[in-house]
């Protein structure tokens, strides 16, 4: 197995690794007005197309740390018809964008006259936001550790579920 390491950061080093996160994604420049950038017309299709149902959890802890990859990301769904991406957003919090199959999520038998009209409605993302939910926390600090390259960074010397 690969070798990987903690490396400990400090609050203040936190908001600059977020940064560095968003850059990574080039999401930093989707916000130039005019200029065509793949990386949000990647995200915005995600986004916007029809046969898709967007959620967004936010996930925050009081007294426990969620850790970051060096990837800047995980997915905490094996390819197939959903796709999802786990991005760390503090010490304390990470989020959830998932991408749902429309067709996988339809009930059998539901009128296709039903399906096309939601299909052609202005798209609503759904947000949930959870707090101290300690099963999600382990789930995502495992799965953070086995995804990264090589390092995950922690503002903590302890972290839960590893």
């Amino acid at each position: 197995g690969k070798h990987k390491s903690f490396v400990p950061i400090q609050r203040e080093q936190e908001t600059l690794w977020c940064l560095v996160e968003i850059s990574m994604w080039g999401l930093a420049d989707a916000y130039r007005e005019g200029e065509a950038n793949l990386m949000e017309e990647t995200i915005r299709s995600l986004f916007e197309s029809p046969d898709t149902v967007v959620f967004v959890m936010i996930y925050r802890y009081t007294d426990s740390t969620c850790i970051m990859s060096d990837r800047g990301y995980t997915t905490p769904v094996p390819d197939g018809k959903h796709m999802a991406f786990d991005f760390n957003l503090s010490s304390n919090a990470f989020i959830r964008y998932m991408f749902a199959d429309l067709d996988s999520l339809t009930p059998k038998g539901a009128p296709q006259q039903i399906v096309d009209m939601y299909k052609a409605q202005k798209k609503e993302i759904k947000v949930f936001s959870c707090e101290n939910d300690m099963n999600e926390l382990e789930v995502y600090n495992q799965r953070t550790l086995y995804q990264c390259h090589s390092q995950v960074y922690s503002s903590a010397k302890e972290n839960y579920g590893l």
